[in-house]
């Protein structure tokens, strides 16, 4: 799907927006005049910015978020040894910061709490390309 058909989909919630050239089966929105603008971004708490209006119609699609306490590196010989009470040391240090990923992407880092007898994640920093 090219950006054009995203932005066509965002702004219309899948119909073509007046104006619109069609591209096979994709809408495609040519870019606002000089002076008209586009959509301006909402702000969202704590003065973040939001993601741009035409954005929530992906609202309710669901994405697999993980935290990543650290990692190790095994020979398969250690590997295939593991068994109950094994340990398995990893590269970080107790107190350090803890990483929120997303498509296997590092998005956030924070710091784990308990809620109700489950494991959460406090979020102490947001990580600007989503690169790690």
């Amino acid at each position: 799907m090219t950006q054009e058909a995203v932005d066509a989909l965002a702004e219309g919630a899948g119909q073509a927006p007046a104006g619109a050239a069609m591209e096979g089966s994709q809408a495609v929105t040519p870019p606002p005049a000089p002076g008209e603008g586009g959509p301006q971004p909402a702000q969202g708490r704590q003065g973040n910015s939001a993601p741009a209006r035409g954005l929530e119609v992906l609202g309710d699609i669901e994405l697999q978020v993980g935290v990543e306490l650290g990692r190790a590196n095994l020979t398969i010989a250690e590997v295939l040894g593991l068994g109950p009470g094994s340990v398995v040391t990893l590269d970080k240090l107790l107190g350090d910061p803890v990483d929120l990923v997303v498509n296997e992407r590092v998005i956030a880092r924070g710091e784990v709490v308990v809620v109700d007898d489950k494991f959460g994640l406090r979020v102490t920093e947001i990580v600007g390309d989503g690169r790690g």
